[in-house]
């Protein structure tokens, strides 16, 4: 029976996209080197995880820093990533909107991207007094 090794791996996001990018190329580079043949990234990993930071990180798909990065380091390192999520930036230039997902991109390990996902099923709590965020 053949196996896969999967990496989880977690992080510290902290309010800076470069850094954040980095700390995940050192997670998926430990990962391999761990003998992972899958490493899975957390949601939003590169960004803060609040409402005005994804309308500030936020990156269109084609052109995005971050999955080029991720990209780069998938082919380097012979390994499957899930980039959990970024915040996603689609522009439709003919109604003139902008519209922000929640998105998962899947790369082979020679750094193609094979899939996207955006999140259906979106956060929102609203406890009086405690805490209130609507991802929605």
């Amino acid at each position: 029976m053949n196996s896969i090794k999967i990496a989880l791996c977690q992080m510290n996001v902290v309010d800076n996209k470069e850094k954040n990018i980095e700390k995940a190329i050192q997670m998926i580079k430990e990962s391999k080197e761990q003998g992972a043949d899958l490493a899975v990234l957390p949601e939003m990993f590169n960004c803060p995880y609040e409402n005005e930071k994804f309308i500030e990180y936020a990156e269109e798909l084609e052109n995005s820093q971050t999955l080029k990065e991720i990209a780069k380091i998938a082919k380097e390192e012979n390994i499957h990533v899930l980039a959990g999520s970024i915040p996603e930036l689609e522009r439709d230039d003919e109604n003139e909107t902008e519209s922000i997902y929640n998105t998962a991109v899947f790369f082979d390990n020679d750094g193609k991207q094979l899939g996207k996902h955006r999140k259906m099923h979106l956060f929102d709590i609203d406890v009086k007094g405690k805490i209130y965020f609507k991802e929605s």
